[in-house]
């Protein structure tokens, strides 16, 4: 193998469980620790609520919460959360985190694949929708590698300190024809 090559793990993505949560949170932390990465900062992520949330996923038939396991250890997750309003419940909005030490691994590339290969086989899904920081190139190329279209940004969108910005690009995937 040569400098700079990176192991491609064994991943296995399966259904979050109610049980993730505290797991799953506190990667989330640690992620956010890292300004922009997330949108959230570290104090609001609650396990509570990521229990509440998997739970809700886990009951809706338009919505989905996976887990990413390398050798049995969670090592991202991601989630497809349907839109509140009648009208516009065929749209998913995805959220994926790749947990701290695992990024470039493949860990994204197979949590976003389940998802896209659920939402396509899913009737009640007709798009995906997603934000991403505009400086993650990684993240966009990704999306963009499974199809997603930028249709739109969101300039100075979310601080990362006092007076520093980054703009969010809002994408998009029709799964339905």
């Amino acid at each position: 193998m040569e400098s700079g090559d990176t192991v491609r793990p064994r991943v296995t993505i399966r259904v979050a469980r109610e049980d993730d949560a505290p797991t799953l949170a506190a990667a989330e932390r640690a992620i956010a620790q890292t300004p922009g990465l997330l949108v959230v900062l570290p104090h609001e992520v609650l396990d509570e609520a990521v229990a509440a949330k998997i739970v809700a996923l886990g009951a809706s038939v338009e919505g989905r919460f996976v887990v990413a396991e390398v050798d049995g250890v969670p090592v991202g997750h991601a989630m497809l959360d349907p839109l509140p309003r009648e009208a516009v419940r065929h749209v998913v909005h995805l959220t994926m985190a790749v947990h701290v030490g695992w990024q470039g691994r493949g860990i994204g590339r197979a949590l976003l694949g389940d998802l896209v290969a659920w939402a396509r086989a899913t009737p009640a899904v007709g798009k995906i929708e997603l934000h991403v920081r505009a400086n993650n190139a990684a993240a966009c190329a990704l999306y963009a590698a499974f199809g997603f279209e930028t249709v739109g940004r969101w300039r100075r969108r979310v601080r990362i300190a006092t007076d520093r910005y980054v703009d969010d690009l809002a994408m998009e995937l029709l799964v339905a024809s």
